[in-house]
């Protein structure tokens, strides 16, 4: 007798979802202004194992698509300073909003 062992592999599921958002500027006055188009919007896994990238368009939009975890989150964008979030991002399932907002970089004014 032959006896055969095997195994089938399957590849991970896409996700099905994800963050998207805004990324826009925040005032010196604390208010919101205009979106940042070119941001680039970093997702790290709270194991550091799974890094996720966005760049938010013209409009300052992005989108990511994630696995369930917990995220910390980056942002950066050219004469801004760079966001990282105080906590974690959680996902689960599903579109969940995350809306980012930067500050100018005021040494990048001149005077």
């Amino acid at each position: 007798y032959l006896y055969v062992k095997a195994a089938l592999v399957l590849p991970p599921p896409t996700p099905s979802g994800g963050y998207r958002g805004l990324v826009a500027e925040r005032t010196s006055t604390g208010t919101i202004g205009g979106p940042i188009k070119n941001a680039e919007i970093v997702f790290t896994s709270e194991d550091g194992k799974k890094v996720h990238k966005a760049t938010s368009g013209a409009d300052g939009r992005y989108e990511v698509r994630l696995t369930p975890a917990r995220y910390r989150v980056t942002a950066k964008a050219a004469f801004y300073l760079p966001y990282a979030s105080e906590g974690f991002f959680v996902y689960k399932t599903g579109w969940q909003t995350g809306n980012i907002f930067l500050k100018i970089d005021e040494s990048m004014i001149p005077r």
